[in-house]
């Protein structure tokens, strides 16, 4: 008997490994594929300025953060490594590097998103079980890949630093309820601190990661005086991230060239609440992601944790938190259109909250009467056959990202390697003007694109100066 469990709980690892390998096999040769845009260039040249000023590349590195923070943006150590160690600007092969670099940050991202529901599915939902906890995870990580498509995250160079940044900030949440929930060794709070303090050091992720960490604080009350102390201590390292960000002269510079009129603090309420409810409606609208709201509610009903206490606090908090992370964007943007790097952090914020307040909702609807929780029990199984129905039979499938990636690799393969050419032509072009012909090139519905043909910034202009190029033309 006691073999046969073994046998059984080994083949059950092997499924579980086989269904992450069916949903992230696609990503995974997707993000191979990415085509280096003008952003990419023009970051390898500003680092090759800086590495033209001194030939140690950390001095080069350092001076390019600092430059960073004073003329464009705070998030100076979030922007140091993605940005300062971009293929483009430290390789003359740098291909082979960006889809090395694409990959490992795709795999970073998926990699914490999963230690964050495993620590929320075992600490606060009281789940024991490894693999029980593994399927779960399973479950929100393929809503979570099914939510958009992200050309400006997992294929373009730049927007690995929001990558970076929400992947420490899930990271350091993760950790930070195994901190409180369990005595931890020196490795453990090293690697929590490090990840809240790189955290904190992106914009949107710094009021989730300290106005949970203070809620942990308040709630989870240290009996020693050191260990008070040392809690601390990691909140105000936490905050003087923090503070660097604010306070940058980059934002503000960065926001006059946005908007020249100044800041609008209440009108970024507006535009915040607007996209709160927009992204809401949105999510609600995708059947995948209801169906995973009614799932938590059904995990709440069912599987009542009777050690969470306040839970209309925690809802509140929640809210806030999402609020908190909203707001600046709205402030740095004067508008409620966002791009799809930001739309990405919305929706991964947003997808944990509406998925924490239905648990907690049926946590509570569980806590009251027989019939109120038989009541919605049948409303949550009605309406949950009527969205698979729709979902299997109304052609969601074929509109899903993933299916969108997976059929696409192919094509986006060939895209990938004719902008290659392009790019190849460009370098090995004898003319100090060239002209480049990319008519032929079809759109991908999933890559971010080089975009040599529409050039009405002068985005061409860096590429040229990446080539040693005078300029670079577009042909008809």
């Amino acid at each position: 008997m006691k073999y046969t469990a073994v046998k059984l709980k080994y083949y059950e690892y092997i499924l579980i490994a086989v269904l992450y390998g069916l949903l992230l096999f696609p990503y995974m040769c997707s993000v191979l594929n990415t085509i280096p845009t003008a952003d990419d260039f023009s970051f390898a040249n500003e680092m090759r300025q800086w590495m033209g000023i001194t030939d140690n590349y950390m001095a080069a590195l350092i001076r390019f953060a600092v430059s960073q923070w004073l003329n464009w943006g705070g998030s100076w150590f979030v922007m140091m490594f993605p940005c300062g160690f971009n293929p483009l600007g430290i390789s003359d092969n740098p291909f082979p590097l960006l889809q090395l670099e694409m990959l490992i940050s795709f795999l970073f991202f998926v990699s914490s998103y999963m230690i964050l529901n495993n620590s929320i599915f075992k600490y606060l939902v009281n789940i024991p079980s490894r693999i029980k906890r593994l399927f779960l995870t399973w479950i929100s990580l393929c809503v979570m890949l099914n939510t958009d498509i992200y050309p400006e995250i997992f294929y373009w160079c730049t927007g690995v630093n929001y990558i970076s940044m929400v992947g420490f900030e899930l990271l350091a949440i993760a950790l930070m309820i195994g901190y409180f929930k369990e005595k931890k060794n020196r490795i453990f709070t090293f690697l929590f601190v490090l990840s809240g303090i790189y955290a904190c050091n992106g914009l949107q992720c710094i009021v989730p990661v300290i106005l949970l960490y203070l809620a942990f604080i308040y709630f989870n009350p240290r009996q020693h005086k050191k260990d008070r102390i040392r809690d601390y201590w990691i909140g105000a390292l936490f905050l003087i991230s923090a503070v660097s960000v604010v306070c940058a002269p980059g934002n503000f510079i960065r926001h006059k060239a946005i908007d020249s009129t100044g800041l609008h603090l209440f009108t970024a309420v507006k535009h915040t609440i607007i996209n709160m409810i927009w992204i809401t409606v949105d999510l609600l609208s995708n059947p995948i992601c209801f169906l995973f709201f009614l799932a938590s509610f059904a995990m709440g009903l069912f599987m009542v944790n009777r050690e969470i206490r306040h839970r209309l606090f925690t809802a509140i908090l929640l809210s806030i938190v999402i609020l908190g992370m909203m707001y600046p964007v709205a402030v740095g943007y004067s508008s409620a259109s966002m791009p799809n790097r930001v739309i990405f952090v919305y929706n991964v914020h947003i997808l944990l909250y509406l998925s924490s307040l239905a648990y907690l909702f049926g946590n509570y609807a569980a806590k009251e009467t027989l019939i109120k929780g038989m009541l919605c029990a049948s409303t949550n199984a009605v309406i949950g056959i009527a969205m698979i129905s729709y979902v299997v039979l109304g052609g969601w499938i074929k509109q899903s990202p993933y299916y969108i990636t997976l059929t696409n690799i192919e094509s986006d393969k060939r895209i990938y390697q004719q902008f290659i050419n392009v790019l190849e032509e460009i370098r090995l072009s004898e003319d100090a003007n060239v002209i480049v012909y990319t008519s032929s090139i079809p759109e991908s519905p999933i890559l971010k694109r080089l975009y040599i043909g529409y050039d009405p910034g002068g985005w061409n202009n860096v590429i040229a100066k990446y080539y040693g190029k005078e300029s670079v033309v577009h042909g008809e």
